[in-house]
């Protein structure tokens, strides 16, 4: 799970708002998603946060 949240948030780096130190919790449900799922979940997170620069597909 910690591979699948760090490799997802990763990818969106280049989107996320710098200047920032972001905490990932993961809860337990989330230990049965794939990784495209996180990936999903960790930018509708993001998005809610407005941390995301442009729109992330």
């Amino acid at each position: 799970m910690k591979r699948y949240i760090r490799q997802s948030f990763h990818e969106l780096e280049g989107e996320v708002a710098s200047g920032h130190d972001y905490i990932i919790i993961a809860r337990n449900p989330a230990a049965n998603m794939s990784f495209h799922e996180v990936k999903k979940s960790l930018t509708h997170v993001l998005k809610l946060a407005r941390v995301l620069r442009k729109t992330v597909k």
